[in-house]
């Protein structure tokens, strides 16, 4: 659907984009279609998208053959998806928040799930995802540019922060391509990014104690250039955290921006260990 396309059907149904659910509706064939092809379907896939909005991406995937589930919360626009799939065998409209949304596995086929993401809401449901995790193979999410360049950042570089290390614990997470603001109606105030991720069996990697761990993230990264040693001293007693820190190899005045999530989960297993 191209902008003329967009504001005609919105006009026929009476309904507007709503700042409170974050809408911003493709109106580039092109990338929606670029957007699907990443998720790499075949029409034996079970797909969930997150938030239809006016079907940019919907479409393309129903096109594929797969079986499709569809979580909308807005009722008007759930109508206007209705209208236009409702007669597709392959699509089936869920009308509620994703967030109270319930995978449905009744053989091993796993799901794929896609979503032109409300910016607002990008990290709850990251982590929704990441709960559902045994539940999905891959995802791939378009949210604000910015989030994604965090998601995927290296240790020693400004956007390495808590939520990269939270998410990879779980997943693998791949900056596919960059969007511009002007393929969006309304057109956001910042830039976009494809982020795809992939979610294995098992976690990457083994927390002893998750709050714990959480803890020390929080105390890390709200405290990046402080030195590490400080911080964990502050948490488990400079006693410990030395004789740690010498078990590891690790350099005393190390910060935690500088560690990489198995290094910091190391730390933290072996903080909390007896």
């Amino acid at each position: 659907m191209n902008i003329s396309e967009v504001k005609k059907v919105l006009e026929e149904h009476q309904v507007a984009p709503l700042k409170r659910f974050g809408q911003h509706f493709l109106i580039d064939a092109n990338i929606a279609g670029k957007i699907v092809n990443a998720l790499e379907l075949s029409a034996e896939d079970r797909v969930l998208e997150i938030g239809g909005g006016l079907g940019a991406l919907t479409s393309v995937i129903l096109s594929k053959g797969c079986a499709l589930e569809v979580c909308e919360i807005d009722r008007k626009i759930s109508g206007i998806l209705e209208s236009r799939f409702s007669s597709e065998g392959n699509f089936r409209l869920i009308k509620g928040d994703f967030l109270d949304y319930k995978f449905r596995i009744a053989d091993s086929k796993k799901y794929k799930v896609i979503s032109n993401l409300p910016y607002y809401l990008t990290s709850s449901i990251i982590f929704t995802l990441i709960e559902a995790r045994r539940n999905i193979s891959d995802a791939v999410l378009v949210m604000q540019k910015e989030m994604a360049e965090r998601l995927v950042a290296k240790p020693s570089t400004p956007e390495y922060g808590a939520i990269t290390v939270k998410v990879n614990l779980f997943c693998s997470a791949k900056k596919i391509f960059d969007i511009s603001r002007n393929v969006f109606y309304p057109k956001p105030e910042v830039e976009s990014a494809a982020v795809k991720f992939f979610f294995p069996e098992t976690a990457n990697y083994y927390v002893e104690d998750a709050v714990f761990f959480d803890r020390l993230l929080k105390r890390g990264f709200s405290q990046r250039r402080k030195q590490l040693r400080k911080i964990m001293a502050g948490i488990a007693g400079k006693k410990r955290t030395d004789a740690v820190l010498e078990s590891t190899g690790l350099d005393r005045t190390v910060r935690i921006e500088e560690l990489g999530v198995e290094d910091i989960v190391k730390l933290a297993n072996l903080l909390k260990g007896k």
